[in-house]
């Protein structure tokens, strides 16, 4: 508006002048005229590009807005943090995009949806599908591994023929749950079985290790399956094929079929919840798996069946 200011005095001027000297008439008066008419033209044009302007910036700074909005959401959704997450989005889109053959669009696009979908329902469902037992051993293998003495393992164990076979993998399994409690992780195991069962027992090794007097670090203690069964049918149902709970925010369950040790993860809330109140049902009933007090023999010592460095001889 200065500029403006400035140029409606400098015409003032030159039209007084021209309305003093002028020989023609009225010269003065018409550019006077005109003058303001330009000026005003000039005020206009600016006042109309200002608020062009600023409706512009108003523009800009909504839609800054929205995008900011975009952006924080989807830091909330991915954890912009991962180092490998930025490299598999890259080599996704760009193995995505490499596929330039037309008829073959709807068989990419087709990976493409079923990845979604398989996110999607990871997403809601917060939890594996059942693992194979190869899949599966891994994950239990990989949980204990990298258990320190943060970590409290809640385990009921419902006395399934595989799950305590005399196979490499139960055994590798024993050596991590070892290493587990040596380093300091916390592991408790419920045993649920029959009285008849007691002699067995003794004769497995893995349960052997969890004894009241033993050594390992292992935390044992067994319910009566038959009792439990009535009292506490819920939690009975709810146990299935056993489960392990891993610092109380996700659960290993057991799906043992065809022979074949399964199982999948959950990090569902509500159904987590279902396996710490099914256990807090089982801790009630649960007594020290002590063998001495039921004087029964002591375990086979058998090739296949070792006894381990530094183990007790009670």
């Amino acid at each position: 508006m200065a500029g403006q200011t400035l140029e409606a005095v400098i015409f003032f001027l030159i039209g007084a002048g021209l309305y003093n000297f002028s020989s023609v008439d009225n010269l003065g008066l018409v550019f006077i005229c005109l003058s303001i008419i330009f000026v005003i033209h000039r005020v206009i044009s600016t006042l109309e590009n200002a608020k062009m302007f600023s409706d512009r910036m108003d523009d800009l700074e909504e839609t800054l807005a929205i995008e900011s909005q975009h952006i924080e959401t989807i830091g909330q959704i991915v954890d912009l943090s991962q180092d490998r997450l930025p490299e598999k989005v890259r080599e996704l889109s760009s193995n995505y995009l490499s596929v330039t053959e037309p008829k073959l669009r709807t068989y990419k696009e087709g990976i493409l949806n079923e990845a979604i979908y398989s996110l999607s329902d990871l997403h809601h469902s917060r939890k594996t599908p059942i693992l194979q037992e190869l899949e599966f051993y891994k994950w239990l293998k990989q949980e204990f591994r990298e258990a320190d003495e943060s970590t409290v393992f809640e385990i009921v164990s419902m006395d399934e023929t595989l799950e305590w076979a005399d196979t490499p993998e139960e055994r590798e399994f024993l050596e991590v749950n070892l290493e587990a409690a040596k380093n300091g992780a916390s592991i408790t195991r419920i045993f649920v079985f029959n009285q008849d069962r007691m002699t067995s027992a003794r004769e497995n090794p893995g349960i052997y290790q969890h004894r009241v007097n033993s050594r390992s670090g292992l935390k044992g203690f067994v319910v009566d399956r038959s009792k439990v069964e009535r009292t506490a049918p819920s939690a009975f149902k709810q146990a299935g094929q056993g489960f392990i709970i891993v610092n109380r925010q996700h659960v290993i369950v057991d799906r043992f079929e065809n022979n074949e040790a399964r199982g999948y993860v959950t990090f569902e809330p509500a159904e987590v919840a279902k396996y710490i109140d099914a256990y807090e049902q089982f801790d009630v009933a649960k007594v020290p798996l002590d063998f001495q007090a039921k004087s029964l023999p002591p375990p086979a010592k058998t090739e296949a069946t070792p006894k381990p460095i530094g183990e007790d001889n009670s």
